[in-house]
């Protein structure tokens, strides 16, 4: 039977199937948690690319030969006997 008029609509029709539902069933967990597990992995991956990228910019390493003077800070000997 066809109905015309105004259908509303209920909040379940703006809920998107990919997301992780409220009350999942055993069958799909499973599936819920690879894909949570897969977004984390991703995510760590860039956050690693990303802070990789941007200390090799910022940080240049010293070039240094045997007999060059250096200076080195005391502060972090705070255990060393006299």
């Amino acid at each position: 039977m066809l109905e015309k008029g105004w259908n509303p609509r209920l909040s379940q029709d703006y809920l998107r199937k990919d997301l992780v539902e409220t009350n999942p069933t055993a069958a799909i967990f499973k599936g819920m948690l690879e894909k949570a597990r897969k977004h984390a992995v991703r995510c760590i991956e860039d956050s690693f690319a990303y802070a990789k990228d941007k200390l090799y910019k910022s940080h240049s390493t010293p070039e240094l030969e045997v007999g060059d003077l250096i200076l080195v800070s005391s502060t972090n000997f705070n255990n060393i006997k006299e």
